[in-house]
């Protein structure tokens, strides 16, 4: 029934399925990190490993479980004096990200935030750093936030590498996709937005961090290209123009603070000394602080710095007793 085969034809066999295997996980890989090099054979590839979990999503019963039963809506007691609540969630019904303005006396929702984030896709221009944009950040896969909303009901939001502002009917006024733009977003006294960003490309060298941002195409898959992450302060016009670009990192070392870029983690290279996560900037002149100075929240270096944009110096710092803090508010004057 059976017939006999050379043992040399046997491990060709075995050797040439290895190498076919290697090959074939070559491809998946080069797909799922980005690379074009191998064209419609790394996207077949990938189409094809990914058979067994389609197959799978058939054949299963896939039911959703409610976790929470007994919760609807909010729970508590509402608040005495006037207050309102700007919330950013995600709505399962609808499988769309929104940002809704709640009443805290009575936990009523007074407006609805839904922007068509399909329709803002299309108007960035497809090149690698957005290659991936309708996959990963479409309609059904955005979260819109860290929201900020004006005197006019106009709301500023932010996506993975996008910054947006939309009328109270959701309609588009901007998006600037000039860097990636995260944390806080912050008005100052002339009505313009100071907001963090990360730099690209980064303004430090090789030399200087020991690595830098391979390619553009990888910016958006890994926030920096896996590089060093160079956290920088950013003002914008109301209209979503850049005004003052300025990395932090460079601050630090026209300050004389080099050394405290690499001051904080343990032995191996740390790609985020900084992590700046506020903007607060000065609305009037006070004791210690001028008008258009601006407050600097930095997470790992668990800092708070009083810089000055016209000047570029940094005033004071400030290192604990708080760690790793997320805000900064100014109080008084004083």
């Amino acid at each position: 029934m059976f017939k006999k085969i050379e043992i040399w034809v046997l491990y060709l066999t075995i050797l040439i399925s290895i190498l076919l295997t290697i090959s074939f996980g070559v491809l998946v890989r080069q797909e799922l990190v980005g690379s074009t090099k191998f064209g419609w054979l790394s996207k077949n590839a990938l189409f094809l490993s990914e058979i067994p979990v389609y197959l799978k999503a058939l054949g299963s019963d896939l039911k959703l479980e409610n976790r929470f039963p007994l919760l609807d809506g909010f729970n508590g007691t509402p608040n005495l004096q006037e207050s309102y609540l700007l919330l950013s969630r995600y709505d399962g019904n609808l499988q769309e990200g929104i940002v809704e303005l709640i009443d805290l006396t009575n936990f009523n929702t007074l407006h609805t935030w839904n922007p068509e984030i399909d329709s803002f896709n299309n108007l960035v221009n497809q090149v690698d750093e957005f290659k991936y944009l309708n996959r990963d950040n479409n309609n059904k896969r955005s979260i819109l936030r860290h929201p900020y909303i004006d005197r006019e009901g106009n709301l500023f939001f932010k996506r993975t590498s996008q910054f947006f502002k939309i009328d109270s009917c959701s309609n588009l006024i901007f998006q600037n996709t000039h860097d990636l733009f995260h944390h806080s977003i912050e008005l100052d006294h002339e009505g313009n937005i100071w907001i963090p960003s990360h730099m690209y490309p980064q303004t430090l060298s090789y030399k200087e961090v020991g690595r830098e941002i391979p390619n553009a195409a990888n910016k958006s898959l890994l926030g920096n290209g896996g590089g060093y992450k160079d956290d920088a302060i950013v003002k914008l016009s109301p209209e979503g123009k850049v005004l003052f670009e300025k990395s932090v990192s460079q601050i630090f070392i026209e300050n004389g603070l080099e050394y405290l870029l690499f001051s904080v983690g343990g032995r191996y290279f740390n790609d985020d000394p900084i992590h700046l996560n506020d903007i607060q900037p000065v609305i009037e002149t006070g004791d210690y602080w001028k008008k258009g100075d601006l407050f600097l929240s930095l997470r790992h270096q668990s800092m708070v710095l009083l810089y000055r944009p016209s000047s570029n110096e940094i005033i004071w710092k400030g290192v604990g007793p708080f760690f790793h803090q997320h805000d900064i508010d100014i109080l008084d004057k004083k």
